[in-house]
């Protein structure tokens, strides 16, 4: 049975005057942990780790970045098809084919490539979709290209 003088909770935490104690000797005690010297040298050593592995990852991120100018070449190709079948030829505008372009990243929108066709027959058609953004800041603008073959070929790499 517990008395009224008892400090401890029922919890299990220390009393108030072991804790106090402990306080107390760790004041007058270096506590252990790492210097700012320390810290510095660290943070020097990840940033170099950091930057080594930049140039790594940048083809990582354009073929990543790449995929939403297939994805689009490749809805063009399919509503290329259909326009095909319904008026024996290809479509000369994105309109005509019902194809809506998303907003871009200029326009304040997500999409980082325009999607345009280049030209279209009775029997072929090209339709490209040209990056917006250089990814690998080498003044080079990625560039796609999709045909009535239906091949979606990189014409200009990034």
């Amino acid at each position: 049975m517990r008395d009224g003088n008892d400090n401890a909770s029922s919890k299990g935490d220390l009393k108030k005057p072991e804790f106090l104690n402990i306080l107390r000797a760790a004041a007058g005690k270096k506590l252990p942990g790492f210097s700012l010297t320390e810290l510095l040298i660290a943070m020097v050593i990840l940033s170099v780790l950091v930057l080594l592995a930049l140039p790594k990852l940048y083809p990582l991120v354009t073929k990543a970045k790449t995929k939403e100018a297939q994805i689009a070449l490749a809805t063009v190709k399919a509503l290329q098809e259909s326009y095909k079948l319904e008026h024996d030829r290809f479509a000369g505008t994105l309109e005509d084919l019902g194809f809506v372009q998303e907003k871009t990243v200029s326009e304040g929108g997500n999409a980082k490539y325009v999607v345009s066709i280049s030209s279209a027959s009775e029997t072929g058609y090209e339709a490209k979709a040209t990056a917006l953004v250089d990814f690998d800041n080498d003044g080079t603008f990625n560039v796609w290209v999709v045909n009535e073959q239906g091949q979606v070929d990189e014409k200009i790499p990034d």
